[in-house]
Formats: C-alpha cells, structure tokens, sequence
C-alpha cells in the first residue's frame, strides 16, 4: 500500500487482519514500479499490491508503460491488485489518456481476472454525503469479496437511498460535466501555484513548495522553508506544529489539513489544500498563508 494515502484504506486493512508494507514517495512525490517491485521482493509472503491511480492527495498518475511493469510483476509474483480509481474522472493535466490498470494484457493474459477495481461517487460527482463506493472485477474475486465483507457490510452498508442516488449519477453524468470540473481543478491548481510564486518572491525565500497535480483534488504545499523558523514561541518543526498556528493566527486564521494525517513525514512540513473549495475561499486562503509567512519572516 501506498503512502501518502486515503487513511481509511488503511485502517480498514488493519481490522481485518492485513499485514501491510507502505510503500513511501521518492523526494519529488511519486511512487515508482521499481519500489514497489523491491517491496514485493522483500516480503514474497504479498497476496496483494493496493494501487492507487490516480493518488489521493498528490494527484500522480502512471502512465501506460509503468502499468504494464506493475502488471508483469502481479502476473510473476500471483498477486491481487486492488486499484483504487476514485478520482479517475478528475484528470486534468496528463499527456496520455487514464489508463485503468485491469485493461492492461501481458503476454495474452488480461489484469481484469486478478484486478479488484475500486470507484465512487464521492469525487468525480461531489456526492462525498452520499457515502456510496463499488467495486469492479472478475466474478470469483467479486463473490470472495462478497463473503468476506458481509460481517463489515452489516454494520456499514450503503442505504437504499445513496444506491438510488449513484445509480442517478453514473447514468446521467454527462462528459460536459465532468469536463467543467477538470477545467475547474485545473485553474484552481495553477491559482494556488501563482500565489506560491508571489508568495516566495514577497520573502526573497523559497519559503514555500508546491508541484503541479495532474489530477484529483487536492494541492500539497511543502512549507519545509519554514522548518527551524519560530513564530509565537514555538519552533516549526512538523505540519501538526504549523497546522496549529495557521488556525490559530489571531482572525486571520487559515484551516490547512497537516499532510501527515495521509500518510506524509510529519517533519516534511507538508500541508493539504482542496482544489475543489470556491475560488474566494482559496484566494482569501492563500492571501493569509502569505501574511502569516512574511510574519514569520519579520517582514510585517
């Protein structure tokens, strides 16, 4: 399993028993083939390798040539893959097409009869309320799948109501849709990214970092500028640190999710932005990140 992640995989694979083995980004965010071929290799008792495509929060895709990688190794080493698609309608910025890896064939044989693929209405359709994912794959894995979540679907099932409403939704979801909001996704990434810049020139520092997501919802900032700096007495060392003060500054306060709670190094001082709030909210945001560097800068 990758990380950062979406918490909840995790911890659902703890209640059942998993064994898990996190698989950590390399220092420029992203997760490659060959660090989860070393992982399989390190512990050859894996039934299983959890994808995540596109990730959730750091927007990586991979692209067709390292699904193909993937998939040789599940094939050579008899694993499940489970991918995790929930954002795949929300790729704005790729030089190739979303591939999905079940469509993927090697050496004639089909990653559908050994893929669990994963999908909602949570993102793509902003209908997170409705509480209502599913899963895609081959008839065995669906009936095992099927039997062994009973005893958790009993007590956290999708109600009548949210059924009805999914149903509604992948129906009548139109491509104009889910293109306003891929085109939403993308300015919004690229405002935050402006403000980053601005911000950076207005210290002389790089003080901030933020990549470019190809997909998703969600822009993490790298404040690892900040580390070591003290602001109201107490030392930047960690997003939890910094999560703390940005909230707290006076009424010019500025709600950033610490990164580590998805998986991140708490010291790597990363911080979560939703791609996906008003355009004022972000800009009003953004504005207050500023202030509260050039604070911790001397510099107001």
């Amino acid at each position: 399993m990758f990380a950062p992640t979406y918490t909840s995989f995790l911890s659902s694979a703890l209640t059942i028993g998993c064994n898990i083995h996190l698989v950590r980004p390399t220092c420029d965010g992203q997760v490659t083939p060959e660090q989860i071929e070393k992982a399989v290799i390190e512990h050859p008792e894996a039934k299983a390798v959890f994808l995540i495509n596109p990730n959730n929060p750091t927007g990586q895709c991979f692209t067709k040539k390292e699904l193909e990688k993937i998939a040789r190794l599940a094939i050579e080493h008899n694993l499940i893959v489970i991918s995790d698609e929930i954002v795949h309608k929300l790729v704005f910025d790729l030089k190739e097409a979303f591939i999905s890896i079940a469509s993927i064939h090697i050496d004639g044989k089909s990653m559908f009869e050994r893929t669990i693929t994963l999908r909602s209405v949570s993102k793509d359709h902003g209908l997170a309320a409705v509480r209502s994912g599913y899963a895609i794959g081959p008839t065995d894995l669906m009936n095992t799948l099927a039997i062994d979540s009973f005893t958790f679907a009993t007590t956290f099932n999708v109600d009548d109501l949210a059924q009805h409403v999914t149903i509604a939704a992948l129906s009548h979801t139109t491509d104009e849709y889910y293109k306003a909001q891929r085109d939403l996704l993308r300015h919004h990434r690229d405002l935050v990214i402006r403000f980053v810049e601005d911000i950076n020139r207005q210290v002389g520092y790089e003080a901030i970092k933020a990549e470019r997501p190809p997909a998703g919802l969600f822009q993490i900032i790298n404040a690892s500028g900040l580390r070591g700096k003290v602001y109201d007495e107490k030392i930047l060392k960690s997003d939890l640190i910094l999560y703390e003060l940005l909230l707290q500054d006076g009424k010019e306060g500025v709600a950033l999710s610490p990164a580590s709670c998805g998986g991140y190094d708490p010291e790597d001082m990363n911080l979560r932005l939703t791609l996906s709030s008003p355009e004022k909210d972000i800009i009003l945001g953004m504005k207050r990140l500023g202030k509260f560097i050039n604070k911790v800068y001397g510099l107001t």
